[in-house]
């Protein structure tokens, strides 16, 4: 595409084209070398050597690489400006009538401005469909992180479960172990009517640990659920352990939603097994109060008869855990020592509410978010650049030379009547006394009678008018020697007087 204008030159086969093609391979040349590592310079060369008219198309491609391959908008800028310098200082010099350097400075803006402006564009285009496939991956490889992420949340959260199953089912073979051990009087049927029981309760414990671990080796993350949803059974079976407990409600349960059961559920289970387990033969009562719009649930324990026994090891992470579910179900836990023993008291409401911890902020914008938000930024950017751009500068290029063709056209007038008053021989000082300080910027050189051998002509309007006038006509003043040799007036579209 470069090398074009050397074959249009030959075809052309215009006078001297041997030595300007010389020109255009070299600047071609210089332009294909530094169109990747200085994309701004090529099109400051070309502009520079518009002169041969054949170079405008290579000017139009080499600005749109430019735009294409500058990634910051004010070093491009400078380039651009500088190209369009060169190309109007050469159309300035090249150019007789500010016509002609109105229509290459127009020239010069469609095949400088406006390809320049494309490039850009398109690589803002380019760059944000980048952007959107690498924010398409960053989705995909957070939806796979936020999957791991819930999975193991999940096990978590059957861990806890298998703690609180597990640990009461254990707390109570622990306990019917030591009613056995202490109890007075017991024979033999009593003896093999207790140690079925331990056999049940180990046999339940058991499958129910295996079915944990086997749901926990599977990964498939689905809740195996507690042993038994019902409060009055969990009661029912604490007692037969040897537990002393009472058992309170007040109001009408009625229907609850499925958190709130399975946490009042959780928060009795963790509450018995903490009181067989800190606090044995201690009595326990367990009051539910169900109300239209919450339910309450309080366990309390009193003080150990024999005195608190040893600390058994403990991670600390049953009523975290139960705590965590009653968040989790809108509510609130509150335990404690209360009168020598503990005391735990939870609230949850019927209607799912935000839990009552503070809302999480929202997540900060990710990179390829905020650098997809400048892209399309830019992008808006550069197409009203190409839109507003060309239009701005042609429009101050027509309102440039149509504001200096108004001045030089006031100021080139030379009316009839002081044109009548010159003679011919008149001394050359004298006529410039009544002459303007301009002459015309698009005179009829090549009409009216033989200019003199030597002389030297200047050409000034009768009328300042800008858009034509049937009667308007050039006065032609021709000087040799100091001295007016000759003077005709010349209609635009007639012939000489």
């Amino acid at each position: 595409m470069l090398a074009s204008p050397v074959v249009l030159l030959a075809v052309a086969g215009a006078a001297g084209w041997p030595a300007q093609a010389g020109v255009v391979v070299a600047v071609t040349g210089a332009a294909a070398l530094l169109a990747r590592s200085h994309p701004l310079v090529p099109p400051a060369l070309v502009a520079a050597t518009s002169w041969i008219d054949v170079m405008l198309w290579p000017l139009a491609i080499l600005a749109f690489l430019a735009g294409l391959r500058s990634p910051r908008g004010r070093p491009a800028s400078t380039g651009l400006a500088v190209s369009g310098a060169a190309g109007v200082a050469v159309a300035l010099l090249i150019t007789d009538s500010p016509g002609e350097t109105l229509l290459r400075c127009l020239a010069l803006v469609g095949l400088l401005v406006l390809p320049w402006t494309v490039g850009r564009f398109w690589r803002a285009y380019r760059e944000l469909v980048h952007s959107g496939w690498e924010r398409a991956e960053s989705l995909e490889r957070e939806r796979r992180v936020i999957a791991d992420r819930e999975r193991l949340r999940e096990r978590a959260r059957i861990a806890e479960d298998m703690h609180d199953s597990l640990g009461h089912e254990l707390g109570l073979i622990a306990m019917r172990a030591g009613v056995l051990e202490v109890a007075p009087g017991l024979g033999e049927e009593d003896y093999r009517a207790a140690a079925a029981e331990l056999r049940a309760g180990a046999t339940r414990a058991t499958e129910r640990l295996q079915e944990i671990i086997g749901i926990l080796h599977e990964g498939t993350g689905s809740d195996p659920g507690p042993l038994h949803r019902n409060v009055d059974d969990l009661v029912d079976r604490a007692r037969s352990s040897g537990m002393a407990i009472d058992l309170e409600r007040e109001g009408a349960e009625g229907e609850v939603p499925e958190a709130v059961d399975r946490a009042m559920y959780r928060v009795v289970q963790e509450s018995l097994t903490n009181a067989a387990k800190h606090a044995p033969g201690a009595k326990v009562r367990v009051r539910l109060r169900h109300l239209p719009d919450e339910t309450v649930i309080s366990v309390v324990n009193g003080p150990p008869p024999g005195g608190p026994p040893p600390s058994p090891p403990s991670g600390n992470r049953g009523l975290a855990g139960v705590a965590e579910r009653v968040r989790l179900a809108g509510g609130t836990l509150r335990s404690g020592p209360r009168d020598g023993g503990f005391e735990v008291v939870a609230h949850l409401p019927h209607v799912p509410g935000v839990p009552p911890v503070a809302a999480a902020t929202a997540e900060p914008e990710t990179e390829s978010a905020l650098r997809r938000a400048r892209v399309h930024r830019r992008l808006r950017r550069d197409l009203v650049t190409m839109t507003v751009l060309p239009a701005a500068l042609s429009l101050t290029l027509v309102g440039t030379f149509a504001g200096y063709a108004a001045v030089a056209t006031a100021s080139s007038v030379l009316p009839p009547e002081d044109y009548a008053r010159l003679r011919i021989g008149q001394p050359a000082a004298s006529v410039e006394e009544v002459l303007p300080r301009m002459q015309m910027l698009d005179p009829p050189s090549e009409r009216g009678p033989a200019i003199p051998e030597g002389a030297r002509c200047e050409y000034y309007r009768s009328h300042g008018t800008l858009l034509g006038d049937a009667g308007a006509v050039a006065h032609r003043l021709c000087f040799a020697d100091g001295v007016l040799v000759a003077k005709a007036v010349i209609p635009y579209g007639g012939a000489v007087r």
